[in-house]
């Protein structure tokens, strides 16, 4: 794998603010294991970049290519985890509202 792309790796997943532990959890692997890929010393699989692919919500040749200074993927990533994340506030609201209305 050239470096180029490890680099690309380890961007998007900063870009992100994810930790290496909580990728590797999503793929099944070590954080130590999933460090060594982005570090170019494991292998990087066809199954773990199908696995990034799908995290990232990117194509893997967009992964290949990342510019982390202009890339509208991630934007449109963080976008989504922001509403999510707000859904969730909701959600959790709504939750304690029924609780205590049933108990």
């Amino acid at each position: 794998m050239n470096e180029q792309t490890l680099s690309n790796i380890r961007d998007i997943r900063r870009s992100m603010d994810f930790k290496q532990k909580h990728i590797a959890d999503i793929l099944g692997i070590s954080q130590t294991y999933y460090s060594g890929i982005e570090n170019g010393k494991k292998n990087l699989t066809n199954e773990i970049k199908k696995g990034l692919s799908a995290i990232y919500d990117m194509e893997w040749e967009e992964i290949e290519n990342y510019n982390k200074k202009n890339n509208s993927a991630i934007k449109n990533m963080q976008k989504k985890i922001e509403a999510l994340e707000a859904d969730i506030f909701l959600l959790k609201n709504v939750f304690k509202n029924i609780a205590y209305i049933g108990g």
